[in-house]
């Protein structure tokens, strides 16, 4: 995985980021100057730095890869296109499968626009330990409980012919979602979301 360390660019490298990041963001028009640059310390990318990106007033970070040598920028989070075009230019090395599976949570950490963290879970059972129900929930959460009981399961992993994939369920506020994550040749992902249930009646307790 990686972790954020304070970015150190010259002031046009960041100025120019900052620029780019407010054109791709239309939410940050005007306010390039108050954005906050972290570099995310990764060995997947050899061209490319990936950079959180947070401040602006967004409320939440985000991510960019950010090519010095060309100046060229991709806004990653919410744009699972931009990072399989960021890895057909840029191929991720793999040497093991362990590697690729590491690369496939960075990468959905990256594309997320999750609208906060999620919490994964292996059984409907577990949606009692991350939610919090009132009294008069309780009998809604146990009957979805008892519909996905079959389907909510522990994660999943497969050998594709063209690569790997995962799949695995999780919570995020009032959904229940079972996420498949692909990663072909080179570091090419994709994710897919099926929402199992967007009613659950309590929102995860944090």
């Amino acid at each position: 995985m990686a972790s954020p360390d304070p970015i150190e660019l010259e002031g046009w490298a960041l100025r120019y980021i900052s620029t780019a990041v407010a054109r791709e963001v239309p939410e940050l028009t005007g306010k390039a100057l108050a954005l906050r640059l972290s570099e995310l310390r990764q060995k997947y990318f050899r061209l490319h730095r990936i950079i959180e990106v947070a401040g602006g007033g967004l409320g939440k970070s985000f991510h960019i890869a950010y090519r010095q040598d060309n100046s060229s920028v991709f806004v990653l989070s919410g744009r699972q296109q931009c990072l399989r075009l960021l890895a057909s230019i840029d191929p991720v090395p793999f040497h093991s499968a362990e590697e690729v599976l590491a690369f496939s949570a960075f990468a959905d950490k990256l594309t997320s626009d999750d609208p906060e963290p999620p919490t994964t879970i292996v059984s409907a059972d577990d949606l009692a330990k991350v939610t919090r129900a009132a009294n008069g929930e309780q009998k809604r959460l146990r009957e979805i409980q008892d519909k996905f009981r079959d389907r909510v399961a522990p994660l999943v992993k497969s050998v594709l012919p063209f690569g790997f994939q995962e799949r695995f369920h999780l919570v995020c506020r009032e959904k229940l979602i079972e996420r498949t994550r692909t990663i072909a040749s080179g570091g090419i992902f994709w994710r897919q979301d099926e929402i199992l249930t967007d009613e659950l009646p309590v929102k995860p307790g944090r």
